[in-house]
């Protein structure tokens, strides 16, 4: 796509290859039928497309076995939505391309001869074609330029284009010359030894002690002090070992091949005759090394920087479906701190995720954990919305029943203890709790077990094993006050800091949900409400076909209860702001920077 860099101002410059010429550089393979592609400089794919029309695809996903590289991040969305894997940004850093059958690209043709000669020197067995200025093979002035005119004469041809983005189709034109530049680079998995027939034949002596000779565990790499240098230093060492490993199994199966089989009793068509592996199994077990060992590189990133030891399951969750695109990425130094930058840019949107994790986790599944009170203003359906807030008293969380005979507390119910440990630890400004409500419960599994309340930082808590219900009953108010409060911001069921309303009355009713709760469901059973039709069972629920109607009910009632207490709600500003500050941020959050 013939992405490039200015160079003093660092501006991308984007010449998207028009549609024919797109088609004639895939038509240059004679594979076909590439097991493995990459792309160089992507763009936005429009060579790629040159690909698909000319059904070099499988099924339904026809770039599944591409893979790109693509400087300007701004496109990397739309070659995504192709369905291509991008492994990298900058395909001059790469470190291996063993794996590939076919590099295909439109690099920067300033310096086309310096990608051609890296995906030379990256393919261990398949083709290159990539499109470049036609005066790079024409006048090979530097040593780069007559090493690639060597390699056209020796391994491939050259076809010269002219006038090729000047076409009606090109998005952007240009009048430069191009030249197709097709290499074919063929693997020598082995070759053949010739040896003299020996005389004065003894017998072999060889032991398993001298064929170890020489080898030695391997010693700890010498590393410099930065400790994502020594991840990279680290990984390129280990894909350097993986590829010759896979090299010499490759060259012992060849050898032995050659010297036939064993003599000895085997069954009828039975053999075993070692066959030298193809190029195609040598590739793929390339890539699945590489991918293995990248895969590992980046989980130990994400492990070292604390990243998700702190967050609970659902937090962990998003962030690991994230990371999958990110280690799709070649690891790079470069790569590594753009993802460590991204995750500190995102840090105070995980944490509002989880506490809302943490919320739901609490409100969801028994309604008597919950009172409401009015949000401060419309919805975008012009209704009012409905807030919730955790009771300060005690909660109850269902659906871990136990056996009297198990030893320990059920896998569900201790990941759920980790989840609240981690919410209220952020919430509390802790690290961790002093004493977490995991430890408390498997030491005290026991005493749990028939009916003792027991202690931890945060809660106290009671189980009873036959309902398969626990119990919190919070020790700091002010946790569960923090809570409602980021979580009914974030939502919009609050305003933000920042925003001041014209009375008390709001925040009046607001402070007296929990002694109100009874009142507001009396006043909303009034109207006539049936079992099947109650309103506070599906306000959580907006795409409900019932939904407004619930919530017009549901405020009407606490407009009464409200007016029967001398309690007016007014819900103007008390200066002109603008409604999108009630968004939370970081900055009203200072308990979540503080942890």
């Amino acid at each position: 796509m013939n992405t490039q860099r200015n160079g003093t101002r660092d501006l991308f410059q984007f010449y998207p290859t028009p549609p024919d010429l797109a088609r004639r550089v895939w038509s240059k393979l004679n594979n076909k039928h590439p097991d493995r592609v990459l792309e160089p400089s992507a763009g936005k794919g429009h060579l790629l497309k040159g690909m698909h029309e000319r059904r070099h695809s499988f099924g339904t996903q026809p770039y599944a076995h591409v893979e790109c590289c693509e400087i300007d991040v701004r496109h990397h969305s739309e070659l995504r939505e192709l369905g291509v894997k991008i492994v990298g940004h900058d395909f001059l850093a790469m470190q291996s391309g063993a794996c590939y059958s076919a590099i295909v690209g439109n690099p920067p043709f300033h310096n086309g001869e310096k990608h051609v000669l890296k995906a030379w020197d990256l393919l261990w067995d398949g083709e290159v074609v990539m499109i470049i200025n036609a005066e790079t093979v024409r006048k090979p002035l530097s040593a780069e330029r007559k090493r690639l005119v060597k390699l056209i004469a020796d391994f491939g041809d050259v076809e010269f284009v002219e006038g090729a983005f000047e076409v009606d189709d090109a998005e952007r034109r240009t009048p430069v010359d191009v030249a197709i530049v097709h290499l074919v680079k063929k693997a020598e998995v082995g070759s053949f030894v010739t040896m003299d027939l020996l005389r004065g034949l003894q017998r072999d002596t060889v032991s398993n002690e001298e064929l170890g000779h020489g080898y030695a565990e391997p010693r700890q790499v010498a590393l410099p002090a930065n400790e994502i240098e020594n991840r990279v230093l680290i990984f390129n060492a280990a894909v350097i070992s993986a590829r010759a490993a896979i090299f010499a199994e490759a060259q012992a199966s060849a050898y032995a091949g050659m010297l036939g089989e064993s003599i000895g009793p085997r069954s009828p068509g039975q053999s075993d005759r070692v066959v030298a592996p193809r190029v195609e199994l040598i590739r793929e077990a390339l890539g699945k090394a590489y991918g293995d060992l990248k895969g590992r590189a980046w989980a130990s990133v994400v492990r070292s920087a604390d990243v998700t030891s702190r967050l609970s399951s659902q937090a962990q969750k998003r962030v690991e479906s994230e990371f999958k695109l990110i280690a799709e990425l070649e690891f790079t130094v470069e790569n590594i701190y753009s993802f460590l930058i991204g995750i500190c840019e995102q840090q105070g949107k995980i944490q509002i995720d989880m506490l809302c994790d943490t919320f739901d986790r609490i409100t969801r599944y028994h309604s008597d954990n919950v009172a409401y009170y009015r949000g401060w203003r419309s919805n975008d359906k012009h209704y009012r919305s409905i807030g919730r807030r955790i009771r300060y008293t005690r909660f109850i969380i269902p659906g871990f029943p136990a056996d009297t005979w198990n030893s320990s507390a059920p896998w569900e119910m201790q990941s759920l203890l980790a989840d609240f440990d981690k919410g209220f630890a952020l919430l509390a400004g802790d690290t961790a709790p002093a004493l977490s409500l995991v430890s408390a419960c498997n030491s005290c599994w026991t005493e749990l077990k028939h009916g003792a309340r027991v202690e931890s930082s945060y809660f106290d808590i009671r189980y009873y094993p036959g309902m398969g219900t626990i119990h919190f009953f919070p020790r700091d108010k002010k946790l569960i006050d923090r809570l409602n409060r980021v979580v009914g911001r974030h939502r919009g069921w609050l305003p933000a800091e920042n925003l001041k309303l014209e009375s008390a009355g709001f925040w009046d009713q607001y402070e007296k949900a929990e002694k109100l709760d009874k009142e507001i469901r009396k006043a909303v059973a009034k109207s006539g409400v049936r079992s099947y039709d109650d309103p506070f069972r599906s306000i959580d629920n907006e795409s409900w076909d019932g939904h407004e109607q619930a919530c017009e009910r549901i405020d009407q009632a606490m407009k009464e209860v409200h007016e029967a207490n001398g309690i007016h709600v007014e819900f103007r500003l008390a200066s002109e702001q603008s409604k999108g500050a009630c968004a939370v941020t970081q900055h009203q959050l200072p308990l979540l920077a503080a942890a």
